[in-house]
């Protein structure tokens, strides 16, 4: 064995180490929300931010397994005022974007 291979490994078991982490706090989280329709009973700045990071987990397939956190996230995404924060949002990066 080299040490590529020695690397190789490390780094999937580091990556192994983090996919348990990511899917123990969303098993936590999904448990904690419940039936709740918002984080707070009602749509706060906590479900714009909730929202986003859960975003970021669609591609990886995670939010698959947790099929009442894809439904916050979607639920939260058609809101109005989830669309017009993530636009003022981005205007920034795109008024701001290198030439």
């Amino acid at each position: 064995m080299n040490l590529i291979q020695l690397d190789d490994q490390a780094d999937e078991a580091r990556r192994r180490q983090a996919e348990a982490i990511v899917e123990g706090r969303l098993a936590a989280l999904s448990a904690w929300l419940g039936d709740k329709e918002h984080l707070e009973g009602r749509f706060t700045a906590g479900d714009l931010i909730m929202t986003t990071v859960l975003r970021e987990l669609v591609d990886s397939g995670v939010l698959a397994r947790f099929p009442s956190l894809d439904a916050y996230r979607l639920r939260c995404e058609a809101r109005p005022a989830f669309g017009r924060a993530m636009e003022a949002q981005m205007r920034t990066f795109r008024e701001n974007a290198p030439a």
